[in-house]
């Protein structure tokens, strides 16, 4: 018979697995395939609808929270005017 673990110790595990998930950059190498498929996929779907040719294929990268983070950051510095900005 297989006993259940107490709430407490579940919510402690699932709590640290995200905070874990939150402070590791995942496995840019493991997911690189995956993620690539799913944007040809989409590119495919989309050259279907519209019924447009694909003339080049486009390159695919993956990036980790930290470069996404950091892309987002400079992009609102950059190119968002500080008056649309204020709540």
């Amino acid at each position: 018979m297989k006993v259940p673990l107490p709430t407490s110790i579940v919510n402690l595990v699932t709590i640290a697995t995200l905070f874990l998930a939150t402070i590791l950059p995942p496995p840019v190498i493991a997911a690189e395939p995956k993620a690539c498929k799913i944007a040809h996929d989409a590119i495919e779907q989309a050259s279907k609808i519209r019924r447009l040719k694909i003339r080049r294929k486009v390159p695919c990268l993956v990036h980790n929270k930290s470069q996404v983070k950091k892309y987002l950051l400079h992009a609102i510095k950059t190119k968002l005017p500080p008056d649309r900005l204020k709540v």
